[in-house]
C-alpha cells in the first residue's frame, strides 16, 4: 500500500514538473506573440453594461482603450490644409461616409505604438492630405485627451507596406491613390507622422 501511495505522489509530480516546463517554453517562445494578440482584443473588445464609448484603463503596459465599433471617440485636425473631421473607431464604408475611421488592427492614440487613420479622397474628406507638407502638425483630439504628430514623410504604398509595432507612437493617415480616382484601388497615399510633446 506504501509503494502505490509512493507511485501516485511521483506520478504527480512528474505530471506538475511537465506541465511547468511546457507552460516555460510556450511563455519563452511565443509570450510576446500571446500579449499582442491579448492587446488587439482588448482595443476591439467591451464590456455589457458600459455607458460610455470609450474605457480607459491603466494596464502594466500603460494606456488601454475599450472602443465600441462604430463611435466617434474625437476629431481630427490638421490646421496647415484646413482638415477637421470626426474621428471613428473602424473603418467601413458606412464610417468613412461619415469622416475618418481608424483601424482596428493597429493602436489608439496615446497607447504608444502605431495608429493607422484613413479616409476617402473626396473634398469634403481627406483630399487636402495631398497638400500637407513636412513638419505640418496633425491633432487627434479625444474624449481622454489631445494628441500633436509632427509630419516627417508622405508616399505612396500598399496597405501591406505599414507597420503596425513601433518602438515609439506614431501616426499613419491614407487616403485613395492616385489623387483623383475615388473608387478603391491598391495603392494609397499615406502621411507619416510622430508624436511630439505638447
Amino acid at each position: 500500500m506504501k509503494n502505490k501511495v509512493i507511485s501516485i505522489i511521483q506520478s504527480l509530480l512528474c505530471c506538475v514538473i511537465y506541465i511547468a516546463i511546457i507552460y516555460v517554453t510556450v511563455m519563452l517562445l511565443a509570450g510576446k506573440y500571446i500579449s499582442e494578440a491579448n492587446s488587439y482584443i482588448d482595443l476591439i473588445s467591451t464590456k455589457e453594461g458600459d455607458t460610455q464609448n470609450t474605457k480607459l484603463e491603466l494596464g502594466t503596459n500603460g494606456l488601454k482603450l475599450r472602443l465600441e465599433y462604430g463611435s466617434t471617440y474625437g476629431r481630427i485636425t490638421v490646421p496647415s490644409v484646413s482638415i477637421d473631421l470626426p474621428l471613428y473607431f473602424g473603418n467601413s464604408l458606412e464610417i468613412l461616409k461619415d469622416g475618418v475611421g481608424q483601424s482596428t488592427r493597429a493602436y489608439c492614440p496615446g497607447e504608444g505604438k502605431t495608429i493607422i487613420l484613413n479616409g476617402h479622397n473626396t473634398d469634403k474628406m481627406l483630399k487636402k492630405l495631398y497638400k500637407v507638407s513636412k513638419n505640418d502638425i496633425i491633432l487627434i483630439n479625444t474624449e481622454y485627451g489631445t494628441y500633436r504628430y509632427a509630419v516627417y514623410d508622405m508616399k505612396v504604398i500598399t496597405e501591406k507596406d505599414i507597420e503596425i509595432e513601433t518602438d515609439s507612437e506614431s501616426l499613419v493617415v491614407y487616403t485613395n491613390y492616385p489623387e483623383n480616382d475615388v473608387g478603391s484601388t491598391n495603392r494609397i497615399y499615406a502621411v507619416y507622422a510622430n508624436l511630439v510633446n505638447n
